[in-house]
């Protein structure tokens, strides 16, 4: 599970999210959810958000197809689509990505 979420992710930082997932998150719990999330629809009511909306998608997530964002975006009045060059899910900080998460969030909240 751990690879599909941060697949450019080295040994060590599959091991931290493991281990990270076990201790945080009883197993049926876990399953449970990611089974009820799959149920949840919320696509009728983006079009009431009023909220400065922005939603950032790793490029090359394999779990979650951009398009999902994308759709999001175009749903929800005013949102903003930002695209991370990365393949992980999960940014890892070392990844040139994080930065360019941290700096355009920035950026957002600060208007």
């Amino acid at each position: 599970l751990s690879v599909l979420f941060m697949p450019t992710a080295d040994v060590s930082e599959l091991l931290w999210f493991t281990n990270y997932l076990r201790e945080t998150t009883a197993r049926e719990t876990a399953r449970r959810s990611l089974y009820l999330a799959g149920d949840i629809d919320v696509t009728e009511q983006l079009a009431k958000v009023q909220a400065p909306t922005l939603v950032a998608h790793s490029l090359g997530d394999k779990t979650i197809p951009v398009s999902a964002s994308r759709d999001i975006v175009t749903a929800i009045p005013n949102a903003e689509f930002f695209g991370l060059e990365s393949q992980n899910h999960i940014l890892l900080g070392r990844e040139p990505a994080t930065q360019d998460f941290i700096d355009m969030f920035l950026d957002f909240i600060s208007r």
